[in-house]
Parts: structure tokens; sequence; C-alpha cells
């Protein structure tokens, strides 16, 4: 492969109450590949783990090569199937290495992927 593909593997939404609160949220998972890697962007909520696994299954990439994953924040509609992928790298934004332990903070503008 010597471009980026990008498949949608579930697509999140919000679900609010008839004053507004919100009930339901998860977010919307990407997978990004690269020729050097297979990055997910936000992992979602254990909902949506069953979507997650049947997207895989249909792009035909198995979810044991996801070797990066990309947090946009750490709210748990992003990041509860982070135990999807054990060996992956996770990058966060500066200030969320207390909530992901282990992560790779990110603090340049232009990544090498």
């Amino acid at each position: 492969m010597d471009m980026i593909q990008l498949d949608i593997l579930a697509v999140g939404y919000l679900e609010r109450d008839e004053d507004g609160n919100i009930l339901k949220a998860d977010s919307t998972s990407v997978l990004v590949r690269t020729p050097k890697h297979t990055i997910v962007v936000d992992p979602s909520t254990k909902y949506m783990k069953p979507f997650l696994k049947t997207s895989f299954q249909q792009i035909g990439v198995f979810v044991r090569d996801v070797d990066i994953v990309v947090l946009t924040h750490t709210h748990e509609d992003h990041i509860e199937n982070l135990d999807m992928f054990p060996k992956a790298k996770v990058y966060v934004h500066s200030g969320a290495e207390k909530e992901i332990p282990g992560a790779i903070i990110v603090d340049k503008d232009e990544y090498d992927l």
C-alpha cells in the first residue's frame, strides 16, 4: 500500500432525553492504514465493540494488527475499547498522561506515520 486508507469503523451519536440531558454518547471510530502502521482513532465505547469487530472483519484487517491508537481526548465515549488493542502504542494530548498510563504524549503538530 502506497497511500493512506481511511475506513469508518463505527459511527458515533449522542442520545438526549426530552430535557436535553445526555443519556448515551458514542464516538465515531476511524481506521487509518499507512504503509507503516495500522491506526485506530478513538476506539469508542463498550456498546460499540460489536460494531468495531464486525467492521474489522468486513474491511479484512485483524484487530491484532493495530499498532497505534490515537485519542482525540479522554472522555469515556472515546477510550472504553482500548483493551481491544493491548499491543498498540497510545497517543494522547498533553495533560492526559495521568488518565492513560503509558501513553505517548502528543506535543508536536506533525508525526511521521
